[in-house]
């Protein structure tokens, strides 16, 4: 989750876990999203494409949601119910 996001999504979603994508995926997570912003910014489209070819080894895309500056991506695990 980008810094400034934690807030903000954690007020308006408490209770959910985040966490950066560097320290991996909890085994357990059957869905994730992935959230991306300001890829207009150098390393920031490179760090989620990174993020998205990692994501695409365990998890299949299931959807896709944008808003202005922010990308929000859903993967399931694969084999997992929906």
């Amino acid at each position: 989750v980008p810094d400034f996001l934690t807030d903000v999504l954690r007020y308006y979603r408490p209770g959910v876990r985040m966490q950066p994508l560097d320290k991996g995926v909890p085994a357990k997570a059957r869905h994730v999203f992935l959230l991306a912003s300001f890829e207009d910014i150098g390393t920031h489209r490179s760090e989620t494409q990174a993020a998205m070819k990692k994501m695409r080894r365990k998890y299949k895309l299931v959807g896709r949601h944008r808003y202005p500056q922010i990308d929000v991506w859903v993967f399931q695990k694969r084999g997992a119910k929906r």
